[in-house]
């Protein structure tokens, strides 16, 4: 996993669709981290704080296979995957407004009861659990 990220730093530093991300990530005043792995992903950015990553998507990316991704990642983790198509200036426009309102990582993983440091404590959460998003689980 290591030389892939390694693989993907190399290729992304000249890459202009992240470059003209990094510069809109980095008005939001958080770290920002590039090609960071979580588990068996690597995220084009990563922001630890928040727990939030935002991938920056060309045509070629398979939108069901990547919705189902993102789902498991927020039902097992708390993080939230935000995606911006590449140059899309409303696709940046509303994934800042996320971050901009995001509630930080630990806070969004106690109230999903994913904080939990024991497996037989852990509360799972299930497909088809109302209230997931919206605070209500």
């Amino acid at each position: 996993m290591r030389s892939r990220q390694e693989q993907n730093v190399r290729c992304t530093a000249s890459n202009p669709n992240e470059n003209w991300l990094e510069e809109r990530l980095s008005t939001t005043g958080y770290k920002w981290t590039r090609q960071a792995c979580w588990g068996y992903r690597i995220f084009d950015f990563w922001c630890h704080e928040l727990g939030i990553a935002v991938e920056s998507d060309g045509p070629e990316h398979d939108k069901q296979y990547d919705a189902y991704r993102d789902e498991y990642n927020m039902r097992r983790s708390g993080i939230l995957v935000l995606r911006v198509r590449n140059r899309n200036e409303e696709d940046v426009k509303n994934a800042l407004s996320v971050i901009a309102a995001a509630e930080r990582w630990k806070a969004r993983r106690e109230r999903l009861g994913l904080n939990v440091n024991t497996k037989a404590g852990r509360r799972h959460l299930v497909s088809g659990q109302q209230g997931l998003f919206d605070g209500d689980a």
